[in-house]
């Protein structure tokens, strides 16, 4: 279509229409280019209201996988035995979350086993280990809307901790 009308597109046309587009381009990449920040929110409706008592490695597992990410928490330790056992413990969870979808059934056992013994010793030194799942939301990036974000929350607390409640399973709220 311009080629049939060279006498209406001149040479200094094409180059100003060009020139016009380019800049047209470099401005809509640089400004897809750059994402935003990212931002994580909790949403109070996915918020886990209390912290579950956990007593096989298992039930740790079942929290920990398809994680995004994990918040780790513990009382002030006292020994260094407790410094071992609770930072190693803490310590597999975090390794789990990171390459647990990795792993097959057996090793998924393995590590099961393992860490319901180790919240054996932490019951026999006096400690007691809970968590959750929430779903934080994340923003920014390239991303248009919000995205869920799972996170297992693991704490592992004195069983004299004060902020431990007993909940009776079998009574309801009327």
């Amino acid at each position: 279509m311009i080629d049939d009308q060279h006498e209406t597109y001149t040479a200094e046309i094409l180059l100003r229409i060009k020139e016009a587009h380019e800049k047209w381009v470099v401005g809509k990449l640089t400004e897809s280019d750059q994402p935003k920040p990212l931002r994580f929110r909790r949403p109070k409706e996915k918020t886990a209201p209390f912290l579950l008592k956990l007593s096989t490695g298992k039930e740790v597992l079942n929290l920990v996988e398809h994680s995004y990410a994990s918040i780790l928490d513990h009382d002030e330790l006292e020994t260094e035995q407790e410094v071992e056992l609770v930072g190693g413990f803490l310590e597999v969870v975090r390794d789990w979350g990171d390459i647990g979808s990795e792993l097959g059934p057996s090793s998924r056992a393995e590590t099961a086993f393992r860490l319901s013994q180790e919240i054996k010793e932490l019951e026999e030194l006096g400690f007691l280990v809970f968590g959750a799942r929430e779903v934080h939301e994340m923003t920014g990036g390239y991303a248009t809307s919000a995205s869920d974000w799972p996170v297992s929350i693991f704490r592992v607390v004195r069983k004299n901790n004060p902020e431990i409640m007993a909940i009776n399973p079998e009574s309801s709220n009327e």
